[in-house]
């Protein structure tokens, strides 16, 4: 097997990892390069409504996240969907109910509605890159947390992947995955 820290997703793949646990406050950091408009980047479904998405719609980042008392939708002012090579910084940040997505040194920020101020994450819960593993099968019980924009995984590659301060080496820590390879030759154009 050979090692790589830049991973290539093509739609239909997808990588877990034990999510680093936190409840008040999320920090995400990564580097991305996305060849379509659409596609599911980061999925951490911990609780029966409590989630936390970033995704791709129509070229933009897309933070949505539930504490259990409502969606919040931040979409970034940045077009993420451009030519072989074109890289993007994603940093994500929630502080109880309030949220920061920040592309390109550019931040939006807003808060979830409700009082619930904690993202409740069981010890051993996964959190998704790249895709989801049934996102190519049955969405349904994906479909209402996800408003169905997210009918496949990211198609481009994810670099440098930091989650609640812990980085990851994104083949070395993958618990699960399916269609990850590295993006070497994504560099070579």
């Amino acid at each position: 097997v050979n090692h790589f820290t830049v991973a290539k997703f093509k739609g239909n793949s997808f990588a877990s990892y034990l999510y680093p646990p936190q409840t008040s406050s999320t920090a995400i950091k990564f580097n991305i390069s996305s060849q379509a408009t659409n596609g599911l980047v980061f999925y951490l479904p911990p609780g029966p409504r409590d989630f936390l998405a970033i995704g791709i719609i129509n070229g933009f980042v897309e933070l949505r996240y539930d504490l259990g008392t409502g969606v919040a939708k931040i979409r970034s002012n940045v077009n993420v969907t451009g030519p072989h090579n074109s890289w993007h910084t994603v940093a994500v940040f929630r502080e109880q109910r309030q949220g920061t997505l920040v592309v390109d040194n550019m931040a939006v920020v807003d808060s979830s509605p409700g009082t619930a101020a904690r993202l409740t994450a069981p010890s051993g819960a996964h959190m998704f890159v790249g895709g989801i593993s049934v996102i190519t099968a049955d969405m349904s019980e994906y479909k209402d947390i996800l408003d169905g924009d997210f009918h496949m995984g990211l198609m481009g590659c994810i670099a440098h992947l930091e989650v609640n301060g812990m980085p990851f080496d994104l083949e070395m820590d993958a618990e699960e995955g399916a269609n990850v390879d590295s993006c070497d030759d994504y560099f070579r154009g």
